[in-house]
């Protein structure tokens, strides 16, 4: 069991003692990607050769692009070698083969460092604008649930926005080709590694998404209209989602309409929860109507929303 306090940033953020409280929780591990991972020898590091040691320009896209060839390596052929082969093997298996277990797994928190230490030079890069930074919160969207058991702690936490507003900046996935459009406005360390990371992000979404049944994002909140899109494009690209748990995710009329036309082309779902949220009559003839064609979904729950006669009306409707 978690005693005393686990530091998770140079600034000394901490989780205190009973954040983790919970009947069922006995054990921990952590895993900390660079910690835990064969890293290159630093000392071997040649600053020269990397994109940002060329003057911009022809001689820089040269460079990068002979880095995407492998004709040269960031930091050098005699860093990019200092591996073992046994250490490079166990490196390439964790990046290609357990990726999706640790940042997409729905049973494991996810501590996101995105605040950047005090005294950090102001060109250093941010978390968001990173790279592999963006694929690990992607990644940790995935089918994550919002709080353990739907009621304990946060299962990602920003710890940018701490401990009690970390929870508020969860989103649905992105889907491949809308994160594939966003990491191009990311910055990579190695500009060869753009390609991987689109690559390895698709392959965890296939493996994620493609074998998860349940999603519990209750208390997410998707009043926000790009947000509720996402869930639209998951529910029209009809991954074995069985089970969808949106309540108390501050759902108004415009974002049942979203979800009704996801809802329309959907032929997964048997169930789905919008409990406690903000949907009134127009929200409710917009699923009325969504539904109409689609005879997979058997429960819809709207409990406690603002649903007036018109809207009872037209989903009594459907359930004739």
């Amino acid at each position: 069991a978690m005693r005393g306090f686990l530091h998770t940033d140079a600034n000394g953020f901490r989780v205190p003692r009973g954040y983790f409280n919970n009947g069922r929780f006995t054990d921990m591990g952590v895993f900390w990607d660079w910690a835990s991972l064969h890293q290159k020898d630093p000392a071997l590091f040649d600053p020269q050769e990397t994109p940002e040691a060329k003057l911009e320009g022809p001689a820089r896209q040269e460079f990068i692009a002979d880095l995407q060839a492998k004709r040269r390596f960031f930091g050098g052929a005699a860093y990019e070698q200092s591996r073992t082969a046994e250490q490079q093997a166990s490196f390439r298996r964790a990046l290609h083969d357990t990726m999706d277990l640790w940042y997409s797994h729905a049973g494991i928190t996810k501590f996101l460092l995105t605040a950047l230490p005090a005294g950090t030079p102001a060109d250093v890069r941010s978390y968001d604008d990173r790279g592999w930074c963006f694929f690990e919160r992607s990644s940790a969207q995935l089918c994550t649930p919002t709080k353990a058991g739907g009621y304990a702690w946060p299962m990602v936490v920003d710890v940018g926005a701490g401990l009690d507003g970390g929870a508020a900046t969860r989103a649905p996935p992105l889907l491949p080709a809308d994160f594939d459009a966003q990491v191009k406005r990311r910055k990579f360390t190695n500009g060869a590694d753009m390609e991987v990371v689109s690559a390895l992000y698709r392959q965890t979404v296939d493996n994620v998404l493609g074998n998860t049944e349940e999603l519990d994002w209750r208390g997410m909140d998707l009043s926000d209209g790009a947000r509720i899109a996402r869930v639209r494009a998951l529910l029209q690209a009809n991954y074995p989602i069985r089970e969808l748990d949106l309540s108390k995710c501050r759902i108004n009329d415009e974002g049942a309409k979203a979800l009704a036309e996801g809802l329309r082309q959907n032929r997964a779902l048997r169930t789905l929860f919008l409990l406690h949220n903000q949907i009134g009559d127009e929200g409710a003839k917009a699923l009325a109507e969504g539904l109409r064609d689609n005879t997979t979904l058997k429960t819809l729950d709207l409990g406690d929303n603002q649903i007036g006669d018109e809207g009872k009306a037209a989903l009594k409707q459907l359930a004739r």
